[in-house]
């Protein structure tokens, strides 16, 4: 055996991430030629193995392929070695002895030639199926591989014997019912890690199916998630809208509502999305326990902070059926280092050192794209704005990626405008549950007709800088890049018409009173 074939088969039952080296001698190359591709002259080829470590395994068909390389690379380096070992070359001599006896010398010659011939060829060829075979093989295992990660496993929260619902009052549409339970997955906080639940159960004669809602980022009530719910209700949809931690009955003493939802440490920033997870997928179980609720299929729809939330439940949950994002999106990391409200959270981040790519990797583990990719609700509606600044189009487009077809609406508002056509949302989130629930189809309409309210600062030449307050009246595209508004200012209306440069400054010139001039507009839209 050469060293070469005992090295190999040494190498193939060693322990896992053991790296066999293999010497240019060893396989027949020519030395100088391996020198110029490695500097050693010596091949480190990672081998696989059973229980290899988990970046070898997790590529296993490039392990099936380097095993079929070393096998072919260990048959040529024996080949190789045998026939240039010195009893080879004495068996070859022995019998060329004897096959030159009784042969003319013409013929001798002539097939010595053809043999020398033969054999340089041979050696060239081999030695050029041995190169290529080496690089193959390095190729392929020191590739990393592509494949999408799978997301971790997040096991569901431990069972619990649920209170019984407190009877609140009745609605013309709805009866309501509130629910308090433990967190199973307490904060420190007595207040934050205890659940609070509000369920509010259509006037029907049939076990109604349910939808979880959750409210958005600093909620000081639940007015949008009533009004929801009161859609939901007329379709004969039960409502059960549950407080996120850190927010409404949740907030901590000595704090605003929603202060500690969002830590500038990832590490808790982390373990309170997970509290927020857990204590929905603990709302799903309740409802699963009472016998006044259809479970077969549950619903689940957020808003903003909400929606990023629903959106991360419904990659891990099977139960979540049916889903609705309004205002939220995917990439954590993306909204929390260009929101325009993440701003002293965001800085506490960067005095701490921590970058968005770092902090990417810090939120893996509840970043809802990443679930998404493997599980997402059968049904999805995204409703997002076109001109949010919370959370940028990017996450949300991210978001519509991740959750594969669902059905879109695109306002042309920022991340607060559609409070003008806040019903009109409302009732298609409830006309695509009530679809869900039947299994009609449900396609959402093109657009929702709603005005792109502008608030900022305009300067020109004529009128100095002032307050304004405008609505767009033309725009050059889908994106807004040019447009026209109508502002209403200290000085009596104007008409601004300009391009966008950056971060909400646009460039351009001012009409007033019949004189134009050259103007600046830093702006939000609402």
């Amino acid at each position: 055996m050469t060293f070469a074939s005992a090295s190999l088969r040494n190498a193939r039952s060693s322990a896992p991430g053991v790296r066999a080296s293999v010497s240019s001698g060893a396989i027949g190359l020519p030395s100088r030629l391996l020198r110029m591709a490695m500097p050693s002259g010596r091949a480190s080829v990672p081998m696989c193995s059973e229980g290899a470590p988990a970046w070898a395994a997790s590529c296993s068909t490039t392990c099936r392929a380097n095993a079929g390389v070393r096998q072919g690379l260990s048959e040529q380096a024996s080949y190789i070695g045998d026939v240039n070992s010195p009893v080879s070359k004495k068996r070859r001599s022995v019998g060329s002895n004897r096959a030159d006896s009784g042969v003319n010398p013409a013929s001798r010659k002539a097939s010595a030639t053809r043999a020398s011939g033969s054999a340089f060829w041979g050696s060239k060829i081999s030695r050029v199926v041995a190169i290529a075979v080496v690089t193959g093989g390095l190729l392929s295992t020191l590739t990393p591989s592509t494949r999408a990660q799978s997301a971790p496993a997040w096991p569901p929260p431990p069972s619990m014997e649920f209170p019984d619902w407190t009877f609140v009052g009745n609605s013309p549409a709805a009866a309501e019912y509130s629910l308090r339970f433990p967190s199973s997955r307490p904060q420190g906080d007595s207040k934050n890690d205890v659940v609070v639940v509000h369920a509010l159960m259509p006037k029907t004669d049939r076990k109604p199916h349910a939808v979880v809602i959750l409210h958005y980022w600093g909620a000081t009530d639940l007015r949008v998630e009533r009004n929801l719910a009161q859609q939901l209700n007329r379709r004969g949809i039960a409502a059960v809208v549950m407080e996120l931690p850190f927010h409404l009955e949740r907030t901590p003493l000595g704090l605003r509502s929603g202060a500690g939802a969002i830590d500038p440490d990832p590490a808790k920033l982390v373990q309170i999305m997970k509290q927020a997870v857990d204590d929905v997928r603990r709302t799903f179980d309740w409802i699963e326990s009472r016998p006044e609720f259809d479970s077969s299929q549950l619903g689940l729809a957020g808003t903003s902070l909400g929606a990023i939330v629903s959106a991360l439940v419904s990659g891990i949950d099977s139960r979540v059926a049916s889903g609705a994002y309004l205002l939220g999106g995917a990439e954590i990391a993306h909204v929390i280092w260009n929101s325009s409200r993440i701003v002293k959270e965001r800085d506490a981040m960067r005095r701490n050192g921590v970058t968005e790519s770092s902090l990417r990797g810090d939120l893996a583990e509840i970043e809802p794209a990443n679930h998404l990719r493997s599980r997402s609700p059968k049904r999805s509606f995204v409703i997002g704005a076109r001109y949010d600044t919370v959370v940028p189009p990017r996450s949300t487009e991210a978001l519509i990626q991740a959750l594969g077809n669902p059905q879109v609406i695109w306002l042309e508002t920022g991340h607060f405008g559609g409070f003008l056509i806040e019903k009109q949302v409302h009732q298609e989130i409830a006309k695509f549950f009530a679809a869900s629930e039947t299994g009609a189809e449900y396609v959402a309409p093109k657009s929702i007709r709603a005005p792109t309210l502008r608030l900022g600062f305009e300067a020109n030449a004529e009128s100095g800088i002032q307050i304004v307050a405008g609505v767009d009246v033309w725009r050059s595209n889908a994106r807004g890049d040019g447009f026209a508004s109508i502002l209403a200012s200290p000085r009596g209306p104007e008409l601004f018409v300009g391009f966008k440069a950056e971060k909400g400054l646009s460039i351009g010139a001012t009409l007033r009173s019949g004189s134009v001039s050259p103007g600046l507009f830093w702006s939000i839209v609402l």
